[in-house]
C-alpha cells in the first residue's frame, strides 16, 4: 500500500504510525528510535530508497510495542497491495466498512473511555482505511476479525448480530406480509431508540443498546429477518434493559397484533 502513494503521503503515514506507536512504547530504546525517525521524517530528508528500510524499522517497533490486532493492521498497511475485487466481494467489503463505522461511532459516544477504547478506535481506523483501499487477505478472514472485534466491543449479543448481518441469508421473496412485518419490527426498534434518546443522561447500557438497535435495523433493511417471536423477544430484552413497564407493554401489544 505504501509504495502506491506519493512520497509526501508516505511521509505523513509514517509519522502518523510512529506517533501512535509512541503512545504504547515503554522501553527507552524503542522511544529513542521513534524520536530519531520522527525527526528525520519531519525534516523531509527521506529518499526513495529509504522507504522500504523505514517501513521495516517501523514494523520492528510495532512487533515490540503493539498488541496483535494493531501489529497486524500496521503490517497490512505497510506491505500489502490493493486487490481487484469481484462485485460480490466489494459489496461484502462495503458492508464490513459500514459495520466498522457503526462500532467506531459507539466507542466515540461513550461518556468515559478506557485505554482499551482508544486502542480499539485506532485499530478500527486502520481497518477502515485499509479496506477502503481494497487491501485484504480474503473476505472470510476479515469477517472473522470483525466478529472478534465485535465481541471485544459489545459482547456476545453484538457479535451474534454482526454475524447475522454479514453471513445471514437475505429473504428473496418479498411478499406484502413480509414487508409489513419488517416495517413494524423496524418501527418498534425505533420506538425503543427514541425512548433512550430522550434521556438527558445516558448510561453505558443505553449506548450499548443503541448500538444493538442500529445493527438490528441495518440487518432488517438488508431483508435478513429471524422469526417474529425471536425478533420481538429480542426487542423486549432491549427494552427491559433501558425502558419501563409501559414501553414493554406497548411492544407486547404490537407483537400480539401480528399473530
Amino acid at each position: 500500500m505504501i509504495l502506491e502513494k506519493s512520497k509526501i503521503e508516505i511521509t505523513e503515514d509514517f509519522i502518523r504510525i510512529l506517533e501512535i506507536l509512541n503512545r504504547y512504547a515503554k522501553g527507552k530504546d524503542e522511544k529513542a528510535v521513534i524520536k530519531f525517525l520522527l525527526n528525520y521524517l519531519e525534516e523531509n530528508k527521506m529518499l526513495d530508497e529509504d522507504i522500504i528500510p523505514i517501513s521495516k524499522k517501523i514494523f520492528e517497533i510495532a512487533k515490540k510495542v503493539a498488541n496483535y490486532e494493531l501489529r497486524k493492521e500496521i503490517k497490512y498497511f505497510l506491505f500489502e497491495t490493493s486487490k481487484k475485487l469481484k462485485k460480490s466481494e466489494r459489496e461484502k467489503l462495503n458492508k464490513i466498512i459500514e459495520v466498522l463505522e457503526i462500532l467506531k461511532d459507539f466507542i466515540d459516544k461513550k461518556p468515559f473511555k478506557s485505554e482499551e477504547d482508544y486502542y480499539l478506535i485506532t485499530v478500527v481506523d486502520f481497518k477502515i482505511e485499509r479496506l477502503a483501499n481494497n487491501i485484504l487477505l480474503d473476505i472470510n478472514s476479515e469477517i472473522r476479525d470483525i466478529l472478534n472485534l465485535s465481541l471485544k466491543i459489545g459482547g456476545n449479543e453484538l457479535k451474534k448480530e454482526v454475524e447475522l448481518l454479514l453471513l445471514g441469508r437475505k429473504r428473496r421473496k418479498l411478499d406484502d406480509r413480509f414487508l409489513e412485518n419488517k416495517r413494524i419490527i423496524i418501527e418498534t426498534l425505533e420506538m425503543v431508540k427514541n425512548e433512550i434518546e430522550k434521556k438527558e443522561f445516558k448510561s453505558y447500557l443505553d449506548y450499548e443498546t443503541l448500538l444493538l438497535i442500529n445493527i438490528k435495523i441495518y440487518r432488517l433493511e438488508e431483508n435478513i429477518i429471524k422469526s417474529l417471536d425471536e425478533e420481538f423477544n429480542s426487542i423486549l430484552s432491549l427494552a427491559r434493559k433501558v425502558g419501563n413497564y409501559k414501553l414493554r407493554e406497548k411492544i407486547n401489544i404490537i407483537k400480539e397484533s401480528l399473530r
